[in-house]
């Protein structure tokens, strides 16, 4: 029996069903919280979770440096 069949057989069709459906509505979630945070720029986000003043520095230059090489 293959893999992805054997929830099948040890838990029956709605208990996997539901299962599936709880996993797909946690995707969609995280999904939605991931663009939320693509929306905000890292230092604001270092700077929410209390980052110190050399991380936020830090995070600054290596964003710049990122861009810079996306740009080449």
């Amino acid at each position: 029996m293959s893999g992805f069949t054997e929830p099948l057989r040890k838990w029956g069709l709605p208990e996997f069903r539901d299962t599936t459906v709880t996993y797909v509505n946690q995707i969609e979630v995280l999904t939605l919280h991931n663009a939320e945070l693509a929306k905000e720029p890292l230092v604001e986000r270092l700077r929410r979770a209390g980052g110190s003043r050399s991380c936020l520095l830090a995070a600054q230059t290596l964003r710049g440096c990122a861009h810079a090489e996306r740009s080449t």
